[in-house]
């Protein structure tokens, strides 16, 4: 043997630190692998064995063999234990403590063959025996894994594992036949030597396998993460669709499809840069605005899908890169029943429930706008208070149906009379008012404008009501307010218009009102 003890462990030490660097590294890199973490202490510890191997002439301290022997073998402990978490095989709790157990086995062992019984040949042949079942070990777990793309690979792994296996058992069986020296070098029997070769080479060989096996464990989830993330896009109830800066959309869940009622095919055709809809609602410019920016936004939006329906559409823009590229997912939330319900709530609130009518609430809303319109354009308006005559007796007389009959009647008697930006409004039971505006610039014509739309409505009113063969008389008394500007409060211009009625009701042959 050409090779000293010394100096294959040295070089043993060199190729386990370059092994414990290896891991070090590859954990830094991906340190959810903490098996990892397990090859970096036992790979440490081995090189602690070997280099106590090494220095041990120069130690002259003869606990150190059992010492080293065994720290040798807590290393291999360590790194089998990592390698079989790498592998994604089940570890049993006391696997742990069985390392421990079989290194102070070693240790004792050594001791013995030391001092109790000194017999370098004896001791060799125990620390082959557990190095052999060590690599039978770690040929085992390799055999257990199931990683396709490395089959070819972890092959020949098995097959090195197994030449340890029989090398070292043969040196065990070799060993107690043989003449050997401290140093090895005069050890005429190759098979004492030669493992401690495979096992520097062992190493070096394995840091290129935990490698390949931790970069296909990370290929692996990056297929899993990306096959989960197109399931989570595909199967999402929200509709969801992927644009990339060119405007081009990559990807479209089914849920898009059906908000806008075609397929996904049609989808992945679309350019946002030449769709129409989307540069006339600002979804396009939210889009733009989040690629300049890098940030997200969102916006509401109204959309004619496919079929002609029309939706109102909530659109979450969040930017985020692919493969360095901007790239845009949008999430598309239908807010068209959403939006129905506040029409239905706001309808509800600001209109007559029996006519469509507004309200009072709309009614002295509108009279604030119209005396700011009034001083812009510099006319007047005015408010007709409309109240129906003998109203009651048609409801004693018909009935509450017919009663409100009459009153969707009036109203639409009202609209037809007035102009179309006229506000025709119901106050409730048989008082309605309608708000003119832009009559004139002075008072007196503005009055006389006035005057005779009250006169139109007057003799639409006194259209008789016809129920069946029955027929009822119809009339109404109407008070007219003048107003410009806001000097007066809506509320006040509203309740001289009803005071001015009551003296229409009461004198009807007078015709010329209070037109403050």
């Amino acid at each position: 043997m050409l090779i000293d003890i010394r100096t294959l462990a040295l070089v043993s030490v060199l190729s386990s630190l370059v092994f414990a660097v290896t891991m070090l590294t590859s954990w830094r890199q991906v340190p959810e692998e903490r098996s990892l973490r397990d090859w970096v202490i036992g790979s440490i510890l081995m090189s602690m064995g070997l280099l106590e191997i090494a220095l041990r002439s120069w130690i002259n301290f003869r606990v150190s063999i059992a010492i080293g022997n065994a720290t040798i073998f807590l290393g291999c402990g360590f790194m089998l234990i990592g390698l079989r978490h790498l592998l994604g095989l089940k570890v049993l709790s006391h696997e742990r403590a069985m390392v421990w157990a079989f290194s102070g086995l070693i240790f004792a062992g050594c001791l013995y063959y030391t001092f109790s019984v000194t017999s370098l040949s004896a001791r060799i042949s125990l620390v082959s025996t557990g190095l052999a079942l060590y690599h039978l070990a770690v040929a085992r777990a390799i055999y257990q894994h199931r990683e396709t793309r490395l089959k070819e690979w972890l092959r020949f792994t098995l097959a090195l594992q197994m030449i340890g296996f029989v090398l070292f058992v043969a040196r065990a069986w070799a060993a107690p036949g043989s003449t050997v020296t401290q140093s090895y070098s005069q050890t005429p029997n190759w098979l004492i030597a030669a493992p401690g070769i495979y096992t520097l080479c062992f190493n070096l060989w394995m840091s290129i396998t935990v490698v390949l096996i931790v970069l296909a464990r990370m290929h692996h989830k990056v297929i899993e993460t990306l096959g989960l993330d197109r399931a989570i896009l595909a199967d999402s109830p929200v509709a969801i669709a992927t644009y990339n800066h060119l405007g081009n959309c990559i990807q479209a869940n089914q849920a898009y499809a059906r908000l806008m009622d075609c397929n996904r095919e049609q989808l992945l055709a679309q350019n946002f840069y030449t769709l129409h809809q989307w540069s006339r609602s600002g979804l396009l410019l939210a889009c733009q605005e989040a690629l300049k920016q890098e940030q997200g936004g969102n916006c509401e939006i109204q959309m004619v899908t496919s079929s002609g329906y029309l939706r109102w559409l909530d659109c979450r823009i969040l930017p985020s890169k692919i493969n360095d590229s901007l790239h845009l997912l949008i999430q598309f939330f239908d807010l068209t029943e959403r939006k129905r319900l506040e029409d239905e709530l706001r309808q509800m609130a600001f209109h007559d429930g029996l006519t469509r009518l507004p309200n009072r609430r709309l009614l002295i809303e509108r009279i604030g706008q119209a005396q700011l319109n009034s001083v812009r354009r510099q006319t007047y308006g005015a408010l007709l208070f409309i109240d129906l005559d003998k109203f009651k007796q048609l409801n004693d007389r018909f009935g509450h149906n017919a009663g409100d009959l009459a009153l969707v009647e009036i109203a639409q008697r009202l609209q037809k009379a007035t102009r179309q930006n006229d506000t025709v409004a119901r106050l409730g039971g048989d008082e309605f008012v309608v708000m003119l505006g832009d009559l004139a610039s002075d008072t007196d014509t503005a009055w006389q404008n006035a005057q005779h739309l009250a006169d139109q409505l007057q003799q639409s009113l006194s259209q008789p009501f016809v129920f069946g063969n029955d027929i009822c008389p119809s009339g109404a008394s109407i008070g007219i307010r003048l107003f410009y500007g806001n000097q007066d409060t809506p509320e006040q211009i509203l309740d001289d218009a009803d005071r001015a009625m009551y003296q229409s009701k009461s004198a009807p042959e007078n015709t010329e009102q209070d037109h403050r």
